[in-house]
């Protein structure tokens, strides 16, 4: 074929008409504008009409009652097992898990987001929540939460 070895504009125009573009070229604007980018120029707004955003207290993601938190022996040895086998292999990643546990905890006691309920083989209801690679198990009762289980998703299933 004639149009090997060149590039560019003169390979296209030794292909012929049937290989041409089907799209037309689009200017800078409206590529930015499709991307999100272009939003035109700056709106003015007399000052007199400026609407303030309401302040929040820094606080503003917590319940203010945040439920009391137990732990059963299973799950205090489940938390103390994870994280000393992985402090042995790998400090950083060990406190990361245990920062990642607590604070899912914290807000779990905060009453944020509820898990799926399942039921434990040894027939009781729980909850649970993941913190991969690890799912907490746990009771929501009137006044506390109790959290029963930090058990591994990949080892053999706890629940029915």
């Amino acid at each position: 074929m004639e149009w090997q070895g060149r590039s560019g504009r003169a390979a296209r125009a030794a292909r012929g008409p049937l290989r041409r573009r089907s799209r037309r070229r689009r200017g800078a604007r409206s590529v930015a504008r499709r991307r999100g980018r272009y939003r035109g120029r700056a709106r003015v707004v007399p000052s007199g009409t400026r609407r303030r955003r309401e302040t929040r207290p820094s606080n503003h993601r917590h319940s203010p009652r945040a439920l009391k938190t137990t732990y059963t022996e299973e799950a205090i040895a489940d938390i103390v097992e994870a994280i000393s086998y992985l402090n042995e292999r790998n400090p950083t990643a060990a406190a990361n898990l245990d920062a990642g546990i607590a604070q899912c905890i914290e807000r779990l006691a905060a009453e944020e987001f509820d898990g799926p309920v399942s039921q434990l083989r040894s027939g009781v209801h729980v909850r649970s929540w993941a913190v991969p690679p690890f799912r907490i198990y746990y009771q929501r009762h009137p006044a506390e939460l109790l959290i029963v289980r930090v058990y591994h998703q990949t080892r053999r299933p706890i629940t029915r």
